[in-house]
This record gives C-alpha cells, sequence and structure tokens, in this order.
C-alpha cells in the first residue's frame, strides 16, 4: 500500500526462480508465434509472478490482449496442443494457463475488473506497458471479483457427480476469497494470499473461524475427506453467500 492507501503492484520478474523464468519464456515464444500481428501484450499473474510459486501448487496464469473485438476471457484454443508438453518438461508447474481478452484504449472503462487485475497485480512480458494510464485503486468494491462467481461456482462444483482434486482447490480458492472480500473495505488493505484472507476473515467473524480454516486445509489436501469438504461448503457457502448479498 502507497501513503495514499492506493495497492502496490508486488510483482517482478527478479523474484521469480530461474527455472520458471525458463518456463514462461518458452510459453511467451509460442503466444507470440500463435497470435502474430493480433497480439497487443502478454501479461502475468498470480503467485509466479509475486515469486511465490510453490512447486506442485502454482499455475503458471498468462493472459493476453489481443486487437480482436468482443474478447472477455477465453482459453487459448490452441492452448491443449501443448499443454501436456509444459507439464512433462517443467513438472513442477500444476497448469499452464493461457487466457484471452481485447484489448482496448480505454481498459478502465471498457473492462474494469481486467484493468483492476493489471493494475495491481499483473507482470508485463511483452508488448505496450497499458498499466501507467490506468488509475490507482484502493481496498473497496471496485476491487471484488470472487464473490460475484461464488453462487453459481457453488452450484457448478456440486452437479460434477465426481469432483477432481483440482475442482476442490479451484471453489476453496474462491471461497477463502469471497471471504476476505466481505471484510475487505473494513480491513482497508487487500491481499490475493489464501492464509492472509482466511487470518482476516476470521477477526470479523470468529465464529466462522474453524470452517474456513477447514477450507483452507481442503485447498492444501484436496484429495481428503470429499464428503466432508463437500458438507462444509454447502454449510459456510449458503451462509457466505446471504452474508455477501446483506452487505455487499
Amino acid at each position: 500500500m502507497t501513503e495514499e492507501g492506493h495497492v502496490v503492484n508486488p510483482t517482478s520478474m527478479r523474484l521469480i526462480p530461474l527455472k520458471w523464468q525458463l518456463l514462461i519464456n518458452q510459453v511467451k515464444i509460442k503466444i507470440i508465434e500463435k497470435f502474430g500481428t493480433e497480439l497487443h501484450s502478454i501479461y502475468l499473474r498470480g503467485s509466479v509472478a509475486r515469486g511465490e510459486g510453490i512447486d506442485g501448487f502454482a499455475d503458471l496464469d498468462i493472459f493476453v490482449l489481443l486487437n480482436s473485438p468482443d474478447l472477455r476471457w477465453k482459453v487459448a484454443d490452441w492452448l491443449p496442443e501443448y499443454h501436456q508438453y509444459w507439464k512433462q518438461d517443467f513438472p513442477f508447474v500444476k497448469e499452464v494457463e493461457v487466457m484471452c481478452s481485447s484489448f482496448s484504449e480505454n481498459m478502465y472503462l471498457s473492462n474494469h475488473r481486467l484493468a483492476m487485475l493489471i493494475k495491481t497485480q499483473s507482470l508485463l512480458l511483452f508488448g505496450p506497458d497499458i498499466s501507467t494510464s490506468i488509475p490507482s485503486f484502493m481496498p473497496s468494491k471496485e476491487m471484488m471479483l470472487n464473490f460475484r462467481w461464488l453462487e453459481k461456482d457453488l452450484q457448478a462444483f456440486f452437479a460434477k457427480a465426481k469432483p477432481q482434486a483440482n475442482d476442490v482447490q479451484e471453489i476453496a480458492k474462491v471461497m477463502i476469497r469471497s471471504g476476505f472480500e466481505l471484510v475487505m473495505e473494513r480491513e482497508g488493505k487487500y491481499t490475493t494470499d489464501l492464509f492472509l484472507c482466511y487470518q482476516t476473515f476470521s477477526t470479523y467473524y470468529p465464529e466462522r473461524s474453524v470452517e474456513m480454516k477447514s477450507i483452507l486445509y481442503f485447498y492444501l489436501n484436496p484429495e481428503e475427506g470429499l464428503e466432508l469438504m463437500c458438507s462444509l461448503l454447502r454449510n459456510i457457502g449458503e451462509w457466505l453467500v446471504l452474508e455477501i448479498k446483506r452487505i455487499i
């Protein structure tokens, strides 16, 4: 945070270990090759961009801005062709993700949420840096993302006949970060770190602390106790959706 209360972007290539940089470079080269002149810029976000990627847990979370209209967070259609090769050559990465969205001269107005991601938590890998044209952000409703999808994500999770470990981790991540978004304005701080999200949520909702800590446990141990995890999700998930609607 700055003295004025704006969120500082914590990403830097200097923080990223060499083995991750080698993977990043391979993916970047393929993106440039595949999109050609349609490509505007490439960004990396997530724990790897902050130098906090944990082997076996961290995704390589890349998104590209393209000079194509009406793209809104679409998976690169060629990604499956190369995904397994990257995982084979770089076994420490959990998943490689390449998402596409449209470039805009005024991203803040045309795609406010993506503008927030670029300004506060993304590292430019290639192309013109538009972050300097995006206003700074403070911990407020305009920085909240996860709570918007929580209810639908819960429904989609429970609709799966046999949720996989990755499904468990994804819904746990959304749940924990939604809990933090519930108290973010009151705390006056911002984080994507799951432990800090849980810890801050627990300060304001101590009666729900044990449940949220259990959700964090299942994120770290996604193959354990699926039945208990589902029961927890139903209980705290229903409450959290209602509390978000009441507060936000």
